[in-house]
């Protein structure tokens, strides 16, 4: 039943994640990445004061558009994406960290003699914010 009411539900989801992303752009001065290589932990996002908001990095190749299953900034610098998370938190908005440690650190992998830096950067920086009624709340100005 519900497989009929997909495209509707993916294209509002679209929308919302759009809005989501002009309300941290105005409102938080969020940045969107010019590239994978900042999302993915490199290249001038090193050079971003602590505390910026980078925004989901969405490529596809034409070949389908994102879902936005779930929506992850990143908030650099050591301790402020936990800072947000508790701000958020006090104004009732959900969040969460999937993944607090890198994978290779996770003990069901077993591989903490290698290093990752890019991957111990996305544990310490990733948040991902509820698609489902966090609109009202971002675009208040929290």
């Amino acid at each position: 039943m519900k497989l009929k009411h997909l495209d509707s539900a993916l294209k509002k989801r679209r929308e919302s994640a759009q809005k989501l992303m002009s309300s941290l752009q105005e409102k938080w001065s969020a940045i969107m990445p010019l590239d994978s290589c900042i999302c993915q932990g490199q290249g001038p996002s090193a050079d971003q004061k602590p505390g910026t908001i980078l925004l989901p990095f969405s490529c596809h190749s034409g070949q389908g558009e994102h879902t936005w299953n779930q929506f992850v900034i990143r908030v650099t610098g050591k301790g402020k994406r936990d800072a947000l998370r508790e701000k958020l938190g006090t104004e009732g908005i959900q969040t969460e960290v999937y993944y607090p440690r890198a994978m290779h650190e996770q003990e069901c992998f077993a591989r903490k003699d290698l290093n990752y830096p890019v991957a111990k950067i996305l544990s310490v920086e990733s948040l991902a914010l509820p698609m489902a009624g966090i609109n009202s709340a971002l675009l208040i100005g929290l």
